[in-house]
């Protein structure tokens, strides 16, 4: 009977600690943890390629601990045990005399023989440290595994399906979007017969039992909710650059629901999972404005108004009680912000929270993962618009920041007894580079700016929002400070490049302070000219 079971006990699924968090081949199944299955693009790819296995091909199931290959591989054994062998866990040895590249070894031998298809659950470490020791024989499986680590083509016979390439965010009409956990969560919370935890919510609240417990399962139900946790994830994805598995990803949510206070607590309280202490870092409570600060001293003095006091009443009827910190209540704007509620006293805060920098980052990247040559007059003057007004501006800015005064297309080189050495460049967007790389694999946290120097082509520029902040904030005036290290590492780099070609230049300019002149290489002599 489900009813045997505390509310708590169920949801004990989604925890990392839960004997049910790594698969394993096991008789007996979990109705609520099969409730919770959902067919993934990377298990939808794997099988398809699946069913069409033939003889000495092999498939490679590439992961992290968490990703969710074990789940698939068990899944998929036992529906293919007798066609096509399955390797599990290429990270142990079934003989602890031997070590796993041994035992890979011993495998790729058997199926070389047998000729049967082959699956293999193999992390990307693993896949390298193959590469350098595995058995000669293999070489033509050590070569395509290196091609595949590169990024390159590689035996059509070997079908790699990498979770690292099935992204679980993406932006989509320039906001935070995950197939995985929007559809997770929907299925989680769905009102219907089918759902076992439904089931036990509605028996739980009947008992009045774990009522904070049920609060926090209701408060999930509501869609905008979903939506701020999704894009409070997205934060940690993209500004913390926090990775991120399916395990943890459950682990998360479990604490959400299951934790010591409420949900919108929980969400920004930091504990033992890393992603969790991440996100606290967004805490919508730490934002310091003049209407949040207004409002944690009106709470604190009992002055708070009439619209407030409606509003709390409204979050008292769906259960949420015994709240007394400001801080709490702030979050719980923060999470219902862009949604109807109550008489919308939460609404006067939006601004308070607004993602600009993520919705611009957005935009652009999502201007370069598009663009194939075809896009509207519109889109290509938007996509320049970064160009010039964000990204070259900010660079000639970081570039001259030891000269500002100097012209339009010149650019600061050296200095030495403070004679400066300034090169007059044209750099501009690389538009036909954008074409040419528009099918390569684009992360969803970075995206590949282009640039020239002249006729000389810059290599790729990633981009992640951390660097995309930084040209912003140069625009703005902002000097770099230690805290921006690892970000001014790109742009120093960028600069490099612009100045090895800058010195390559026939053309110099010399400023020494009160005089300036323009040195000129001709046929290995230098001509030097008043200016």
């Amino acid at each position: 009977m489900l009813n045997d079971k505390s509310f708590r006990e169920a949801l004990g699924v989604l925890s990392k600690s839960s004997p049910q968090a790594v698969e394993v081949e096991r008789i007996e199944k979990n109705r609520f943890k099969e409730y919770l299955f959902i067919k993934t693009p990377i298990e939808e790819d794997f099988a398809r390629c699946l069913k069409t296995l033939k003889g000495g091909e092999v498939i490679f199931l590439c992961g992290s601990s968490g990703d969710g290959k074990s789940a698939i591989l068990t899944r998929y054994s036992q529906l293919y045990k007798d066609k096509v062998y399955f390797h599990l866990d290429a990270t142990h040895s079934l003989d602890p005399t031997r070590g796993a590249l041994k035992e890979l070894d011993l495998l790729f031998d058997k199926i070389k023989e047998s000729q049967q298809p082959l699956v293999v659950g193999i992390n990307i470490g693993m896949m390298a440290n193959y590469v350098e020791g595995g058995a000669q024989e293999h070489s033509e499986i050590r070569t395509s595994m290196a091609a595949h680590i590169g990024q390159k083509k590689h035996t059509s016979r070997h079908h790699y399906f990498d979770f690292e390439r099935y992204p679980k965010f993406e932006f989509e009409n320039y906001g935070a979007h995950s197939e995985f956990i929007e559809k997770f969560l929907a299925r989680l919370v769905q009102d219907d017969d089918d759902n076992p935890f439904f089931q036990i919510l509605k028996h739980q609240e009947k008992t009045g039992q774990e009522n904070r417990l049920c609060v926090n399962f209701r408060l999930l139900c509501i869609p905008i909710i979903q939506k701020s946790i999704v894009e409070s994830l997205m934060k940690a994805r993209l500004i913390r650059d926090q990775f991120m598995t399916s395990r943890a990803l459950l682990d998360f949510i479990h604490y959400l629901l299951t934790g010591p206070s409420y949900l919108f607590d929980n969400l920004f309280t930091a504990t033992d999972n890393e992603l969790s202490q991440s996100v606290s870092h967004f805490d919508p409570a730490l934002i310091r404005t003049k209407q949040t600060d207004h409002f944690l001293l009106e709470y604190n003095l009992e002055l708070v108004n009439e619209d407030f006091k409606a509003f709390n009443k409204s979050i008292q009827d769906i259960g949420v009680v015994d709240v007394n910190d400001p801080s709490s209540f702030i979050r719980i704007f923060y999470l219902l912000k862009g949604d109807s509620f109550s008489n919308n006293y939460h609404d006067r805060y939006s601004q308070d929270f607004s993602n600009l920098l993520l919705e611009r980052f957005a935009k652009v990247w999502k201007l370069h993962d598009d663009y194939d040559g075809s896009a509207s007059r519109e889109k290509k003057s938007e996509l320049l618009t970064f160009y010039n007004d964000v990204l070259l501006k900010a660079l000639r800015r970081y570039m001259n920041r030891n000269a500002p005064r100097l012209k339009d297309k010149q650019y600061f080189v050296s200095e030495n007894n403070k004679v400066l050495f300034i090169a007059t460049l044209r750099i501009q967007a690389n538009i036909g580079a954008l074409i040419q790389g528009s099918s390569e694999n684009q992360s969803t946290t970075t995206f590949n700016a282009h640039l020239k120097v002249g006729s000389q082509v810059i290599p790729a520029i990633s981009i992640n929002i951390s660097l995309y902040n930084l040209l912003m904030q140069l625009n703005e005036g902002y000097r770099p400070n230690k805290h921006d290290k690892s970000t001014i590492l790109i742009l120093d780099e960028l600069v490099d490049q612009i100045l090895d070609i800058a010195n390559r230049e026939s053309t110099l300019l010399v400023y020494d302070g009160s005089h300036r002149y323009e040195i000129e290489q001709n046929d290995g002599d230098f001509i030097v000219a008043g200016v």
